[in-house]
């Protein structure tokens, strides 16, 4: 069939539920969740559901596939900065750019990546 537009206040909503911090690292709706947004948007379930398969292929996917790489990357660099500093004693994790992109690629922070004021401390 052609595809569904889906308004704006509809998009709103999935997208909110879909990004928020608690469903981002497992973006697949229980049966309750899904009557909820059908509810809420009043969409078809075979409308919702492709807009979630969509979603996750086109957003979630690639990000999450990043983020592996990302740690995947940060855990060679602590590695090989332990066993380079392992005679100079001091530690890696205090490297500004390690701690900053620990903090960008924790699934908490990376759909809303704007510390608060605490964290900025």
């Amino acid at each position: 069939g052609k595809p569904t537009t889906i308004s704006p206040e509809n998009l709103e909503i999935l997208q909110r539920w879909f990004y928020s911090p608690i469903n981002f690292s497992n973006p697949y709706p229980d049966k309750e969740t899904k009557l909820i947004l059908i509810n809420q948007t009043k969409l078809r379930k075979k409308h919702l559901e492709r807009w979630l398969r969509k979603e996750r292929q086109l957003v979630w996917k690639p990000l999450m596939k990043k983020i592996q790489q990302q740690e995947i990357i940060l855990q060679q660099q602590q590695e090989e900065e332990l066993s380079n500093d392992e005679n100079e004693n001091k530690s890696s994790n205090n490297n500004p750019t390690t701690i900053l992109q620990q903090w960008m690629y924790n699934p908490q922070h990376i759909t809303n990546p704007y510390p608060t004021k605490e964290e900025k401390k």
